[in-house]
């Protein structure tokens, strides 16, 4: 029983972000809802590399591979595609443009694969 409950409280803290910084896919993405409603954190900006003027045009929603995961699944996609910064875009039919940080690089191919998914539509930089 004293596992089960180290394991659950282990899965709480990567649920919640709460392990080291220095991690590219743990950038704290709650602090932002939108990239044009404010200022974004200027770690997340700095991550961004050469494309931060087009994700700032096009006001991309922050969002987290959780999250990502479950629009993948659940929305009529139409693609997007994956930066040499480790960043995915994500465009759905309903005019939906997300922002995600993958856990690791090509991420969103694992998923996709493990869930018998095609990548139609998403390319790589």
């Amino acid at each position: 029983m004293k596992k089960i409950n180290i394991i659950l409280l282990v899965t709480l803290f990567l649920s919640l972000g709460c392990l080291n910084s220095n991690n590219p896919a743990q950038i704290n993405t709650k602090k932002i809802s939108t990239i044009r409603g404010g200022n974004p954190d200027e770690k997340i900006a700095e991550s961004w590399g050469r494309q931060k003027d087009l994700f700032v045009k096009h006001n991309f929603k922050i969002i987290s591979w959780v999250e990502a995961k479950n629009i993948l699944l659940h929305r009529k996609l139409i693609g997007g595609k994956q930066y040499h910064t480790g960043w995915l875009t994500i465009y759905t039919q309903e005019d939906g443009k997300y922002l995600v940080k993958q856990p690791r690089m090509d991420a969103l191919r694992e998923f996709m694969e493990s869930q018998g998914m095609k990548l139609q539509g998403f390319g790589t930089e």
